[in-house]
């Protein structure tokens, strides 16, 4: 085959571009009205006002919060959510080898109001539960296998943050004192385990916020070391 010319190579490309252009034009004019996209239609409402097929029950009522992992010996505890029984809390337990096991009653709710925002509301030693409940504010223990008791005496107290001082067989906790007028009084109490429902003794107590008791050894004694803003405390020393 000879070779191309270079007049017949512009004519080959000339028809190449016609050719191009042809099937564009097809190509539009086989568009119709019909085939456009329609313009969707939007609804002009007053900022959160409209309507969403997402729901906030939708996106969270139906998944359980996993939340405070703590373990006690071989035993897993959890404190769990419950969005579907009206932002209800619960304590679970897993010991590796049934199924988890939920210890919280019907009728509890583990969840305390300290400071408003709250904080931990409970802690297991020895697979005893301590627990703040959030309709009373009262505080709880629960012994494996039996039913909340009361360890508050008084309404009007909240309670958080507990640790528990294995050698008074005490706990001590963050509360919070409602029953006067104006201000919470805010304290550290020691929670004696041993008799009937108190209200503690008190520690140290002020009009700011407390958080995070902890117990500490100095000189063969056992405290708390409270965080204050600004400051470190030792108080409630006991031998």
């Amino acid at each position: 085959m000879r070779p191309l010319s270079t007049t017949g190579s512009m004519q080959v490309a000339t028809l190449s571009r016609i050719a191009r252009g042809a099937l564009i034009v097809l190509f539009v004019a086989g568009c119709g009205a019909g085939d456009q996209p329609e313009e969707s239609v939007m609804t002009i409402a007053p900022y959160g006002t409209w309507a969403s097929p997402i729901s906030a029950e939708l996106t969270a009522g139906s998944t359980n919060g996993v939340l405070s992992l703590q373990l006690d010996g071989d035993d897993l505890y959890w404190w769990e959510s419950r969005p579907l029984e009206g932002g209800r809390y619960v304590l679970m337990k897993y010991n590796g080898e049934q199924s988890p096991v939920e210890l919280t009653p019907a009728e509890f709710n583990v969840r305390t109001r300290v400071h408003e925002y709250g904080g931990a509301s409970w802690l297991v030693v020895n697979g005893t539960v301590y627990f703040s409940n959030f309709a009373d504010q009262a505080l709880y223990e629960q012994q494996p296998g039996k039913a909340p008791v009361r360890l508050s005496a008084s309404d009007g107290m909240r309670y958080a943050d507990c640790a528990y001082d294995a050698k008074h067989h005490r706990l001590l906790c963050v509360r919070e004192d409602h029953r006067g007028d104006g201000e919470a009084v805010n304290g550290l109490v020691a929670i004696d385990l041993s008799g009937e429902p108190n209200d503690g003794e008190v520690l140290w107590q002020q009009g700011i916020h407390a958080s995070a008791p902890r117990a500490i050894k100095s000189h063969g004694s056992v405290g708390i070391a409270p965080t204050c803003p600004g400051t470190t405390l030792r108080c409630g020393l006991r031998r």
